[in-house]
């Protein structure tokens, strides 16, 4: 049976919670639960019994060259879009934690141990982002994989300002789960990864939506924003954007000559979507989809195509329906009372002032794929 080692625990914890802490370990062994499902029920059943205001699990490489880190996946819970993308993109490579937990030796500790608050605090990273994010306050742990892997996960706990300094006891407790994330992240990124360490492509773009399928054609990893897409169910498997995944993917394993399907254009809960639907590689069963949503920059990316090559109004309009909207010619048809026909002449016109010859070119015209 897997569980807890007893006599680490000793007699500061009830019996409760070391039912609790003994419960949440046998729930993570779940080989049905996706990696995203299990931090998921990870941080949800943790609440329970240590309280933070913010989390997150954390993916990254150094990069030897550079001598920087470099994000590979986040999942951050309770973080604004302002400060994952400012860490991101401006304070990542600050960071002083990171350092300490790129390792292959479990490592977890309280911020208030093992830094000088007063010397910490004059510090760029602290000044900018720690104190205004509010994570002074914090638990940090590694998650060691194997060192094949090229890839640290980490994960951290952070209270506001103001509030109690966490214990030593709510210390032991994330130690306590320490090896067993590690066994199961190992396993779930093995099954993800097949034959290549590709496993978390899921870099965070702010509007890119990435998961795998596997042979079955079940969702088995996705990033954050895929996950964000799928946000009209309970589960992302059942989601409109879900449904749509698989669906073209079953389309791609019925036509064993084709290597990819799309982009493909499609209107899931009042917002446009392009999925492209790739086999995974020329060895493999599985699938990864990548979802582009068509936000208000397409319509500014338009706009500027049309002036650069002096489209007319009603090649412009026809452009836009059928891309924005996922019109078929038909449907474009009616929508503007004209004839197929016309329709079919006036997009030829524009591909011919484009120099292109499809949807695809266009797209990349407009720098969408």
């Amino acid at each position: 049976m897997r569980g807890m080692n007893m006599s680490r625990l000793g007699s500061a914890f009830s019996l409760e919670e070391i039912k609790s802490i003994n419960s949440l370990i046998e729930h993570l062994y779940d080989e049905s639960l996706t990696l995203e499902d299990c931090m998921d029920l990870f941080t949800n059943k943790l609440r329970e019994q240590i309280y933070f205001d913010k989390s997150d699990f954390m993916f990254f490489r150094h990069n030897p060259e550079t001598n920087l880190y470099e994000m590979q996946s986040f999942a951050p819970i309770n973080w604004s879009e302002g400060e994952v993308e400012s860490y991101i993109e401006t304070y990542m490579h600050m960071d002083d934690v990171l350092p300490i937990l790129a390792t292959p030796q479990e490592i977890a500790f309280r911020n208030s141990d093992i830094f000088c608050i007063a010397e910490r605090k004059k510090t760029r990273y602290y000044r900018e982002f720690v104190q205004t994010a509010q994570l002074e306050i914090s638990i940090d742990a590694n998650i060691p994989l194997p060192q094949d892997y090229n890839t640290y996960a980490i994960l951290g706990l952070f209270r506001n300002t103001g509030k109690k300094e966490f214990t030593l006891k709510e210390l032991e407790i994330v130690k306590m789960y320490q090896k067993h994330l590690s066994k199961v992240f190992e396993k779930k990124l093995a099954n993800a990864n097949s034959n290549d360490d590709s496993f978390l492509a899921f870099d965070n773009f702010e509007s890119l939506g990435v998961c795998i399928l596997d042979s079955e054609l079940k969702l088995v990893s996705f990033n954050t924003t895929f996950k964000n897409f799928a946000s009209d169910r309970s589960t992302i498997h059942d989601s409109a954007i879900g449904q749509q995944v698989r669906k073209i993917a079953e389309q791609l394993s019925g036509s064993p000559a084709k290597s990819k399907l799309g982009p493909i254009s499609a209107e899931i809960n009042n917002n446009t979507f392009l999925i492209e639907v790739s086999r995974y590689n020329h060895k493999s069963t599985k699938y990864i989809c990548i979802v582009y949503p068509l936000s208000n920059l397409f319509l500014t990316s338009m706009t500027s195509l049309k002036d650069s090559y002096r489209l007319s109004n009603r090649e412009f309009e026809i452009l836009y329906l059928m891309l924005k909207n996922g019109m078929t010619n038909e449907e474009i048809a009616n929508y503007l009372f004209i004839s197929v026909a016309t329709v079919k002449r006036h997009i030829s016109t524009a591909y011919q002032k484009l120099g292109i010859n499809n949807q695809k070119q266009l797209l990349t015209l407009l720098k969408i794929i």
